[in-house]
């Protein structure tokens, strides 16, 4: 039924096109180089992470890896949960990371922050043994935060839409 306005006319049709409401994402193939580079380490890194959890809860129980560490099993078993919980994160960042996700950038910095305080942790608690083992993944993760923080293409690249 057409609604009449008092001078007699009809109004006008409605918009027969809503506009879409879905997100649009970037095309990888406009990223830079950092940034292609980056979401292939982050999903790497949660592919280990996911691993090493696994790993430690299969082996918590054994005595030689609560001896080696120090630790109970009970220990073992919330460090894994832990860090099994930060690679599925960390999953997820990584293919937010390739799609061009402002929120993606975000959790990688605060997840890159989080991981160089438990690398800090790491190399106290094992300061006599490997402590040396935790250099490389704290530059790495230095590297990081400062790319997303402070490159003015990748910082352009998830801000612009």
């Amino acid at each position: 039924m057409t609604e009449t306005i008092p001078d007699g006319t009809s109004p006008a049709p409605a918009d027969p096109t809503p506009s879409d409401p879905t997100p649009t994402y970037r095309d990888i193939d406009t990223a830079p180089l950092g940034v292609k580079l980056l979401s292939m380490v982050v999903i790497t890194g949660a592919i280990l992470d996911l691993s090493l959890a696994t790993l430690m809860l299969l082996n918590a129980g054994t005595s030689n890896l609560q001896t080696e560490t120090g630790l109970s099993r009970g220990e073992l078993v919330a460090y894994a949960i832990a860090i099994g919980v930060i690679g599925l994160v960390a999953f997820a960042v990584g293919i937010g990371l390739r799609a061009g996700s402002p929120w993606a950038r975000t959790v990688t910095i605060v997840l890159a922050l989080i991981r160089l305080v438990g690398l800090g942790f790491a190399m106290i608690a094992f300061s006599n043994k490997q402590w040396y083992t935790a250099l490389v993944p704290a530059i790495i993760y230095t590297v990081v935060a400062y790319y997303l923080l402070y490159d003015h293409e990748a910082r352009d690249y998830y801000t612009a839409r």
